[in-house]
């Protein structure tokens, strides 16, 4: 059995130790076909007039397909592209490496009825060994990420993704040290958000709202009963 592992280093998807922040990906927010363009951050910096398309999608990740047992790097040119709207924005990765045919991979992210954001969907068409392949996840509905509206989702941990084609193939698509910011509220900010949604971290997160809104009703409560003894005793 054939290893075929995939290494993503894209522009967008990799701080390298040179550079101070990740690129942008860069729709354009008023037309409903993308604006296909990346960005430099030196760039972005000079565009001090914000005539140049705001950013709907930042992201560092590495990424690898694992499929036997050889591998290929996919390469640093790999066009990036996509498409913002109000409640579903799409990431794709489209690259050629010499001997195969273009290889491409898209990431459909959904804001959900209570406001948090998913990877919802996984497709895309590689070649694996020579044979074209339609990849798509086992799942439906993948819900990976989930994020609250305005954070930015942080996983350092691999994650892994089982991907199936027609003939049952299966590709393993593994996500690492991930930051990634979708739907973003200030599509013009130089950087990520500071809300950070850590994926070890976030059900403590996600419990700071009930345990501040408990200890303010004990807080309220504890005052009445202070001053209904008070008026009982007299005081």
């Amino acid at each position: 059995m054939n290893f075929l592992i995939l290494f993503f280093f894209v522009p967008f998807a990799f701080v390298t130790s040179n550079s101070s922040w990740p690129w942008f990906v860069t729709f354009n927010f008023t037309k409903p076909e993308p604006f296909q363009t990346i960005m430099k951050v030196e760039d972005y910096n000079e565009n001090t007039d914000r005539t140049t398309p705001p950013a709907c999608i930042i992201a560092t990740m590495n990424m690898s397909l694992i499929h036997g047992s050889s591998y290929e790097n996919i390469p640093e040119n790999a066009l990036i592209s996509g498409a913002c709207y109000r409640m579903k924005q799409i990431l794709i990765l489209n690259w050629k490496s010499p001997g195969k045919r273009k290889q491409t991979l898209a990431f459909t992210f959904n804001m959900k009825e209570n406001n948090n954001i998913t990877l919802d969907s996984i497709d895309g068409l590689l070649d694996i060994n020579g044979v074209p392949l339609r990849v798509y996840p086992f799942k439906r509905s993948l819900n990976l990420f989930e994020t609250p509206f305005r954070y930015c989702y942080s996983c350092y941990d691999p994650k892994d993704i089982h991907l199936m084609s027609a003939n049952k193939n299966v590709v393993i698509l593994r996500f690492n040290m991930v930051i990634i910011e979708t739907f973003r509220s200030n599509p013009f900010a130089r950087s990520f958000t500071h809300l950070v949604w850590n994926c070890r971290y976030a059900w403590m997160i996600a419990y700071v709202p009930l345990v501040i809104g408990t200890f303010l009703a004990i807080l309220v409560i504890c005052m009445i009963l202070s001053f209904v003894f008070r008026k009982n005793m007299g005081f």
